[in-house]
């Protein structure tokens, strides 16, 4: 155990690290190229909600290994090959409490902050009394982002306050057992010494013990306020994680597969011509349904004044799904550009390795999917499980070196958050009423890292919940598993 003790912050450690240079290199290279060495503040935002959503899923591991949930532990049996020492519950609740700040404050101010850049800061630097003009314009937009930040934080704490007044209500199942004991025998023991004149048992102790009574009931008991936050932060996130999660378990591998499969070909000159032709085209079909949605669009605006509001609300409705439609097409039709490109003008810049890269990538996706899916089918949707599957491998991982059943439970965890993260991207440009916010190689905008860090955020607390009832034989003596498992599945209204 103290080789364990010794190796296991080195591991987390060099995790922690690698999620910081993986973070940073994701920023660097996906970054657009006007927000090139600017919008430094909002930049840092998405590299710490970055970190704390993996922060958030790390967590998971350090509290199975940490073992305080353990009743030997809680009863201050302090025994270091069972208990950690680690005040897990705190640290939950801090992570917890700190992603809701980035959800509800930090990151939609910075949003706000970065959309309230309208050029002023950069006509002010190129005019007369720059310093001054370019100070009045960052406070503008300070100004601006926190008005529209105190109205969500507003909102959120009206929507927590009603929730906590008629929702927060846990309802534990309890069974009570009731019998007549007024006919049995009673032994006193000394010094731990079974009497010598114990009589077994009678009939009729027998057939009294029989005709005990069980009623079902529950008791009523009340989250604390951080306890239901998180809760509510978890209920609300779980509406994206079914969504997201279940189309990236199949569409990380299937991604991954295809960029080899579809990997860019040189062309000649021939087919180059052809190719460029056809884009073409369609760039001069989208340009007119770009007039004609424009023009539509100013004769709906004429018309407002003389609709209803329910009339004039579908109106907006449509106009706005056709607008995400066109884009979506533009969306489309810039990545096959990029891809004409790399076939014949770039061809000699594309690394040939990349493809191959991506398809072992995909194999190792596409084995760890099916791990998930199987866990799923024959542990997670049965009560009981038809059979434990991981929770056994772990198991038996942790009879004679628990290290590495702790780094299998990391590694999985942090794949479901990046399935999450694919389906987001995926689901994001299926859906006309979502804005898009695509992830792209260079042209991506700091709104878009945002939007979509705040996504992460919040699937990060469901998939812990999720990979703690996966891996509820293995997770039994994690603290997370009695706050997930206890209370907050009993919750009124969103068991």
């Amino acid at each position: 155990m103290a080789i364990e003790n010794i190796i296991l912050p080195i591991v987390y450690s060099v995790a922690l690290l690698f999620c910081i240079v993986l973070n940073g290199i994701l920023i660097i290279n996906f970054q657009h190229p006007d927000d090139k060495n600017q919008a430094f503040f909002p930049k840092m935002v998405v590299l710490a909600g970055l970190l704390l959503s993996e922060g958030i899923v790390l967590a998971l591991s350090l509290d199975v290994a940490n073992g305080e949930g353990n009743p030997v532990c809680s009863s201050g049996y302090n025994n270091p090959s069972l208990c950690g020492g680690i005040d897990m519950v705190l640290l939950w609740e801090t992570l917890y409490v700190v992603a809701l700040f980035f959800v509800v404050v930090l990151i939609p101010f910075t949003i706000f902050y970065y959309e309230a850049d309208d050029g002023e800061v950069i006509v002010a630097r190129n005019s007369d009394g720059a310093k001054g003009d370019a100070a009045a314009a960052r406070n503008n937009r300070c100004l601006e982002a926190s008005k529209y930040t105190t109205g969500v934080v507003l909102i959120s704490g009206l929507l927590f306050y009603l929730c906590s007044r008629y929702i927060n209500e846990v309802q534990l199942p309890l069974t009570t057992i009731e019998i007549d004991s007024s006919n049995f025998q009673i032994f006193l023991m000394t010094g731990g010494q079974l009497p010598n004149g114990l009589k077994k048992i009678t009939d009729e102790e027998v057939s009294i013990s029989e005709k005990a009574t069980l009623q079902e009931g529950a008791m009523i008991l009340k989250l604390t306020p951080v306890l239901f936050v998180m809760a509510i932060f978890s209920f609300v996130g779980w509406i994206l994680f079914a969504f997201f999660t279940g189309i990236g378990l199949a569409s990380f591998p299937i991604d991954n597969v295809t960029a080899y499969l579809y990997r860019p070909r040189h062309m000649d000159a021939v087919e180059f011509a052809g190719a460029q032709l056809s884009i073409r085209e369609r760039t001069d079909d989208l340009v007119d349904i770009g007039e004609m949605l424009r023009l539509e669009r100013e004769d709906r605006r004429l018309d407002q004044k003389k609709r209803g509001y329910f009339k004039k609300r579908r109106y907006n409705n449509l106009d706005q799904k056709t607008l995400n439609r066109f884009k979506q097409a533009v969306y489309v039709l810039e990545k096959d550009v990029a891809d004409l490109k790399l076939s014949h003008e770039k061809y000699s810049e594309y690394n040939p390795l990349i493809p191959f890269l991506r398809l072992l990538l995909g194999c190792v996706t596409a084995l760890l999917s099916l791990l998930w899916i199987i866990q799923i089918c024959v542990y997670v949707l049965f009560s009981p499980p038809l059979h434990p599957f991981l929770n056994s491998y772990l198991t038996w991982f942790d009879s004679w070196f628990p290290l590495f059943g702790v780094i299998t439970i990391m590694v999985l965890a942090l794949y479901l958050l990046a399935c999450t993260v694919n389906g987001n991207f995926k689901l994001g440009l299926r859906f006309f009423w979502f804005t898009i916010h695509p992830m792209e190689w260079n042209k991506t905008y700091v709104s878009s890292f945002l939007f979509n860090v705040m996504l992460i955020l919040l699937c990060s607390i469901p998939v812990v919940q999720f990979c703690s009832v996966a891996f509820a034989d293995y997770a039994r003596r994690s603290n997370i598993q009695q706050i997930f498992g206890t209370q907050f599945r009993y919750l009124k209204y969103l068991k």
